[in-house]
């Protein structure tokens, strides 16, 4: 009997793994990584949507970091640039920039152009205009026409219509269709579907794809056998 062959075979040596150890490493790989994987998007879906303002890049180029930005306004400002109203750019070519230009309220508003409640025009063709219309709710409002959960239209072709249609939260919501994480389908094939994807931040979030699993899923199969 060879003592030499038989101590590598059995792993004493810690430097050998026998064939079917091998092989009972592969499968048992195989059967967790899909928790591994979901685990790693989770954590990875939380990383991703860190605001700007605390994410440590310099996202606007400009030197600063995060709040020692003057444009950071806090930690969960989502934007390192200065709002369209306070960056020294006409915008919209209208001829005025930032407060000389009527549209911005204020330094704050990230707009320079006219929305549909402030322009002077009847976007919606219903004989009201801007805040006469009963549809706008402020001169910040940018639809003048009613939302999709108060037009009195079934938009989904679902038998329902404005707050009887169960896809509507309130008479502002302007989708009376299902988002991907309220269809009840798993739109990705990753196996999950609507708050069962941890894709899915809640149920009006309209997208169960994650980038992640795009970019790097490959690199989580299992070996080949």
């Amino acid at each position: 009997m060879d003592v030499h062959h038989n101590a590598a075979d059995s792993g004493a040596s810690g430097k050998i793994e026998a064939p079917q150890q091998r092989t009972a490493g592969a499968k048992l790989f195989r059967a967790v990584h899909p928790f591994v994987l979901c685990l790693l998007l989770a954590l990875s879906h939380t990383a991703l949507a860190t605001p700007e303002c605390s994410d440590g890049f310099d996202n606007d180029a400009d030197g600063f970091i995060d709040l020692d930005d003057f444009d950071c306004s806090g930690p969960t400002d989502n934007s390192e640039r200065p709002p369209e109203c306070d960056d020294g750019l006409d915008n919209d070519n209208d001829g005025f920039f930032d407060l000389d230009d009527f549209d911005c309220v204020n330094a704050e508003d990230d707009t320079e152009r006219a929305t549909q409640c402030s322009d002077g025009l009847d976007n919606d063709n219903d004989g009201f205009f801007d805040l006469d219309d009963f549809d706008c709710t402020d001169a910040e409002d940018d639809l003048e026409g009613p939302t999709q959960c108060a037009d009195g239209l079934d938009n989904d072709n679902d038998g329902f219509f404005d707050l009887d249609d169960f896809d509507c939260i309130d008479a502002l919501d302007n989708t009376e269709r299902h988002t991907q994480c309220s269809d009840g389908l798993d739109n990705d094939g990753d196996g999950f579907f609507d708050l069962d994807d941890f894709d899915c931040f809640d149920s009006e979030d309209d997208s169960e794809f994650y980038p992640f699993i795009v970019i790097f899923g490959d690199r989580f199969e299992g070996p080949s056998d």
